[in-house]
């Protein structure tokens, strides 16, 4: 018998719970490779030789490429479509690199731009909260503009991983700052510690709550929301820390909150020297007074005593395309018996600004949070493979293990009751070996009450979608497709007869051979995007006419002499007798 296990979850606190997630699925050999890679190159301070980690490695002239990881290294793909690439980070001159002379050499050392180190005092004039308060207009100025960004975040607790999770997402930008994020794909794993687990919720909102513009009730306040220098002054402690000599250097400022009440955060600011354009930013916050988390199932006189904040944010040359967005966070959860430490350490990398990937076809609805979207579309190891994202370290590595070895998917994990709700998604997908079940649809009974005593048409209701995802590689359309029943939106509330399951399946094979017919015509030499999106929705609206049929037909499951005719219909495709003894 499996032993259950009591689950810490955060939860970030907004009108409506808003929950943070971070997770890894290891489902594929190759989810952490992501593709082959060719020798690895490592990017070093060329006057202390220390690795300069998220660094910018931009391919030729444009905004793809990729970053070193935290170890200083980058891989480039084996078979290199550009010629040159450049490395960029702030504070040191860029270096331009043929993609020829890479063969020689391993260690690309940047040269640190000179800068003048400034006594950290106070200043009486308000000249550099007037400088902040331009760089953040310049900020707001930042016409809209949309890239692709892959996301890497992992928890731990005690040194071990809790939680892991790699996606890739379309990003919406603003302002220079992400304000949306929607999922291509997604890999998950967690692992418990002390029969625990610790879960969160919805870190994508999280990011896009953090605004460094504005103010927010979730987070501490920022300088960089004020728009008035005397008010700044009044607040903050302004410091220059160095002043940059030449071209590429970069001045950095300092602002540092007057009271010591966890209220506001502290700021570093990296500019252009001698300007307002701003290279990097960092706020921080020790023991934050506001904060956006808190526990979603709050058990065992478990409560939240201190966090503390890190975000950073890392623009390219152009002020208007951000590289690389960070988030590190430290919870102390407290209990009668116990303290505990919880460290959050993500990693956005953006890139191919102006660009987007093709998002996969299929409603998943608004109010659904990270885990369930993640979790609730299916795999696809052609897309990893055609993906790189930053090469693993060696801290990595070991997390990688150890969630191999102790690691789960949340759907396998000992998550019970609305907990395991609120983390797996309601989309079952089709297969022929396991069937849908009566007990698989939605049971709600408000839904119950609401369709009491009307029609069979109201009492009835199965909802099928054809998952399309699509990608044009190496100039190549690439699909792949499922066949889906949103589980939660159907319910079954006439009397049952024994061969209601059996309705509830032929349906779903009606609907795979749907999908099945609408892949032979996605298969059509030199077929493009446009074509597969108009045959995606012509099979749709098939499936939908296809659906009504099938309810009127068989009056909704109750007539079995029809229900029969239908199931001929589907042994006859795919080789399934629903009302076989062998499927009952």
């Amino acid at each position: 018998m499996k032993r259950s296990k009591a689950i810490m979850k955060v939860n970030y606190s907004s009108p409506v719970p808003l929950r943070m997630l971070c997770a890894l699925s290891l489902a594929a050999a190759d989810a952490l490779v992501f593709g082959q890679q060719a020798g690895a190159f490592c990017v070093i301070d060329g006057e202390d030789h220390s690795p300069l980690q998220y660094a910018a490695i931009q391919f030729d002239d444009t905004t793809n490429g990729t970053i070193t990881n935290s170890d200083g290294f980058f891989s480039l793909p084996v078979v290199a479509l550009f010629d040159s690439i450049r490395i960029a980070y702030v504070g040191y001159q860029t270096k331009v690199i043929a993609v020829t002379d890479l063969k020689a050499t391993s260690i690309l050392n940047l040269t640190p731009c000179p800068t003048e180190l400034v006594a950290v005092t106070v200043l009486p004039e308000d000249a550099l909260q007037k400088r902040v308060i331009a760089a953040a207009e310049g900020l707001r100025a930042i016409p809209r503009t949309k890239a692709k960004l892959f996301l890497d975040m992992v928890s731990h607790e005690e040194d071990k991983p809790v939680e892991m999770i790699h996606a890739y997402y379309n990003a919406g930008l603003a302002q220079g700052r992400l304000d949306a994020l929607e999922l291509k794909h997604g890999h998950i794993n967690i692992a418990p510690v002390h029969d625990r687990y610790f879960i969160n919720l919805n870190t994508t909102r999280a990011f896009s709550l953090l605004d460094p513009l504005g103010l927010n009730s979730y987070f501490p306040i920022s300088p960089l929301s004020y728009r008035s220098a005397r008010r700044l002054e009044r607040d903050f402690f302004a410091q220059r820390v160095s002043i940059g000599i030449g071209p590429q250097a970069v001045d950095r400022i300092r602002l540092t909150p007057r009271d010591s009440n966890g209220a506001k955060f502290t700021l570093e600011l990296w500019l252009t020297s001698g300007t307002s354009q701003v290279r990097a930013l960092e706020l921080s916050c020790k023991a934050c007074a506001a904060h956006p988390m808190r526990l979603a199932y709050p058990q065992n006189g478990i409560s939240i005593d201190r966090v503390d904040l890190r975000y950073r944010q890392q623009w390219a040359s152009d002020t208007s395309l951000p590289e690389l967005i960070e988030l590190d966070y430290t919870l102390e959860l407290t209990s009668e018996l116990s303290s505990e430490e919880i460290q959050t350490h993500a990693v956005m990398h953006v890139f191919d600004h102006g660009d987007e990937f093709i998002l996969p076809l299929i409603a998943m609805g608004s109010e659904m949070n990270d885990y369930q979207r993640i979790t609730g579309l299916p795999d696809d190891p052609t897309f990893w493979r055609h993906n790189s994202p930053p090469l693993i370290t060696e801290r990595q590595q070991c997390d990688q293990d150890y969630m191999a070895l102790h690691g789960s998917s949340p759907g396998e994990a000992f998550l019970e009751g609305t907990l395991k709700r609120s983390t797996t998604c309601d989309l079952r997908w089709w297969s022929s070996t396991r069937g849908t079940a009566l007990t698989d649809l939605g049971s709600d009974p408000f839904v119950r009450k609401r369709i009491a005593g009307r029609p069979n048409s109201s009492l009835v209701r199965l909802l099928p979608y054809l998952y399309l995802d699509l990608d044009t590689i190496e100039g190549q359309l690439l699909y792949h497709s499922r066949t889906a029943l949103d589980a939660k939106a159907s319910y079954y509330a006439l009397p049952r007869e024994p061969w209601t399951n059996a309705f509830i399946n032929i349906f779903f094979d009606l609907c795979e051979v749907a999908r099945r017919e609408m892949d032979d015509r996605l298969a059509t030499p030199d077929l493009a995007l446009a074509e597969a999106q108009n045959i995606h929705a012509e099979s749709t609206a098939k499936l939908n006419a296809l659906a009504r049929e099938f309810m009127k037909a068989t009056r909704y499951g109750t007539d079995l002499e029809a229900l029969r005719s239908w199931n001929s219909k589907v042994y006859n495709a795919l080789g399934i007798d629903e009302l076989g003894p062998e499927r009952n």
